[in-house]
């Protein structure tokens, strides 16, 4: 088999030739898998300008933060992560946004959040649970929103209005 692929070269030759071309494969494939794996670690780069933002995002700044100074957007991409925006605000608040520009999770720790986030009958349902909620952290979930107050409350606000209360861990 190898004496017809190259009939004129000697037995020892073919045989170091094959064996440098097993070598090689294996480079290549090491090299490869190196690259793979690589590409699959979420790549973080750092902006202070907004028109990295998807329009989605832009829109819900300009709507509720308006005035407010960016201070820092760190954009991560990966091969199994989906791209997501973390937008620190100049006031302390920080929006995390998803690759379509819709935000996931806001926290505060500085000051307290507006129900106005939060859509208008689902602001209305928190308000009449707990009157004067101090908002830190507002997050998106499957069945609707978890709230962190920050009298070490817990709200869950169902998508059908009801609201849970509960003390965090």
């Amino acid at each position: 088999n190898m004496k017809q692929r190259f009939p004129d070269y000697d037995k020892k030759t073919r045989k170091a030739f094959m064996t440098f071309v097993k070598y090689l494969k294996t480079a290549i494939i090491s090299l490869a898998i190196a690259l793979g794996v690589a590409s699959l670690e979420a790549k973080e780069t750092y902006t202070s300008d907004v028109s990295a933002l998807p329009q989605e995002a832009i829109s819900f700044l300009n709507n509720n933060f308006k005035g407010v100074n960016i201070t820092k957007i760190k954009i991560e991409t990966g091969w199994f992560k989906k791209t997501t925006y973390d937008v620190d605000l100049e006031n302390g608040v920080e929006i995390e946004f998803d690759k379509s520009g819709n935000w996931k999770e806001i926290d505060s720790k500085v000051a307290n959040l507006p129900l106005s986030l939060l859509p208008k009958q689902l602001a209305e349902a928190v308000s009449k649970k707990v009157p004067d909620a101090k908002i830190e952290s507002i997050e998106r979930k499957g069945y609707g929103y978890k709230i962190e107050l920050k009298n070490d409350v817990e709200l869950l606000v169902y998508d059908d209005l009801r609201v849970i209360k509960s003390q965090k861990d």
